[in-house]
């Protein structure tokens, strides 16, 4: 919350501190980067490059976890699966509450409500 009526927010600063703290991607950096990369070097691997039409590239080692954009690391999966991989960190390995529900390690746990 501003202190004052005055307050006005220095948004050059805090995208600064952002970068700093490795809080968000920038520019080649980003995200959205990586991904992009990753599409278009397993495209140019590929013979029949329609078949890549509605497919996601899936990381068999994820950014995260320190995977690259190798060739050797990248495959095209349905875009549902690979969606449900991940996203959070730790012991929540999928996106929706709860995780994978076809995981075995989870099957009989409690949702949270």
């Amino acid at each position: 919350m501003p202190s004052s009526k005055a307050y006005v927010r220095n948004y050059k600063r805090e995208r600064e501190t952002a970068i700093l703290r490795k809080e968000s991607g920038c520019g080649s950096q980003s995200g959205d980067a990586t991904r992009h990369r990753a599409r278009r070097i397993l495209i140019k691997e590929l013979e029949d490059r329609d078949s890549a039409d509605g497919m996601d590239v899936h990381h068999v080692e994820p950014i995260r976890n320190g995977g690259d954009n190798e060739i050797e690391n990248l495959k095209l999966e349905n875009p549902t699966p690979n969606r449900s991989h991940g996203g959070k960190i730790g012991d929540r390995s999928g996106k929706a509450m709860g995780g994978r529900i076809d995981d075995p390690a989870k099957k009989g746990r409690k949702l949270p409500k």
